[in-house]
């Protein structure tokens, strides 16, 4: 079974850059950051601080004419050796806490700023996606893909269209400046896999805030 998954994640890999390839493409590639600075048993959720580079972690966008494509490779993080976000900030606290074990769930989120320069100061962020200031970014996340860990690698892809965005909170606009929108892609942590929250689980974020998150940034051109 796990070499099963392992082998669809690599193809759907290959299959996005292909398409990217094909497309007329402009190719960005970035590394991956770690979670923010902190003592997981003293803080509800990571707050601000430095993020770590994570070690043999890389991320690509393809911006092509048709919308964004992105890929995220990364090292599977040991079980117990970073924080799990809470249950009490989740969307759905139903799911109850993440909480350390075998095998684990991850999901892979797409989060674009149509106007970077109309985000709040301090750079785009999360701010500018849920609060009042999403009108004048025109922002949105979108849930690129998922993963159950099967191996020592997280291989993750996804495609977001030209005109598609978000569904329910996370955002106010679809995707629309394929090229000066500022993207940031985030692989965000559940914790032990539960099968009877599939597939809910890996299709909303997990609660705590980014800091929880892995993320890599891209930049729009002007």
């Amino acid at each position: 079974m796990k070499i099963c998954k392992c082998l669809i994640t690599s193809l759907l890999l290959v299959t996005c850059v292909q398409y990217a390839a094909a497309q007329g493409v402009k190719k960005q590639d970035g590394p991956i950051l770690g979670q923010t600075t902190m003592d997981c048993s003293t803080s509800p959720f990571p707050g601000g601080g430095p993020r770590p580079v994570v070690d043999g972690a890389t991320a690509t966008v393809f911006r092509t004419p048709n919308g964004i494509t992105a890929t995220a490779s990364m090292p599977t993080p040991v079980p117990g050796s970073y924080c799990y976000p809470p249950a009490t900030l989740a969307f759905d606290p139903a799911a109850g806490p993440a909480v350390p074990g075998f095998p684990e769930a991850f999901s892979f989120w797409g989060i674009y700023f149509n106007n970077p320069d109309q985000c709040l100061p301090g750079g785009c962020s999360a701010l500018d996606v849920l609060g009042p200031n999403c009108v004048n970014a025109q922002a949105g996340a979108v849930q690129l893909g998922g993963h159950i860990v099967g191996g020592p690698r997280l291989e993750l892809a996804g495609h977001l269209s030209v005109g598609h965005g978000p569904l329910g909170p996370l955002g106010c606009a679809p995707l629309t400046n394929v090229e000066g929108a500022d993207i940031h892609l985030a692989i965000a942590p559940h914790g032990m896999l539960n099968p009877e929250l599939l597939p809910d689980m890996i299709e909303v974020p997990p609660g705590g805030g980014p800091g929880y998150w892995f993320p890599s940034v891209f930049e729009g051109s002007d």
